[in-house]
């Protein structure tokens, strides 16, 4: 559980790393919606461990300058928006879908217990608590259109 909070919070850096076939075999793999790496990491941190190897050298290229919330939102729905078949099927608010899926986990995990099951439920709040301004940004850009 404590992997599945601080991965909604970390940043996506273990998707450049090295995963198990065998295990991204057992994950939905690239989901076609906004944070789907997170989704995915999630997933994975349920399979097991993530291991950092010491004195990893990478280096992260910043392809655009600094953005706040509001304007990368913007970018993602400019992308997301950007075709007819875009437009219908990423009209439902791009973030609530990435909540529902948070939401889902518990339920689409085949490796979990029941125990596991009820633990996950049980950080159903602090999933709210993350999105609740998300939330607001799409309902509030919804009604803006």
């Amino acid at each position: 559980m404590a992997c599945f909070i601080s991965l909604m919070f970390a940043n996506q850096h273990y998707l450049y790393g090295m995963i198990r076939t065998a295990a991204m075999k057992k994950t939905r793999l690239q989901l076609e919606i906004i944070g789907s790496g997170e989704i995915f990491l999630q997933e994975l941190a349920e399979l097991g461990y993530f291991v950092l190897v010491e004195g990893e050298r990478w280096y992260r290229r910043q392809n655009r300058g600094q953005e706040n919330s509001m304007q990368r939102m913007q970018r993602y729905r400019e992308i997301l928006f950007s075709t007819p078949w875009n437009r219908l099927r990423f009209r439902c608010m791009p973030m609530t879908q990435m909540m529902l899926c948070y939401l889902s986990l518990p339920f689409l995990l085949k490796e979990l217990s029941i125990f596991q099951r009820i633990a996950f439920m049980s950080a159903y709040p602090i999933i709210l608590g993350r999105f609740a301004k998300p939330l607001v940004l799409d309902i509030l850009w919804l009604f803006r259109r």
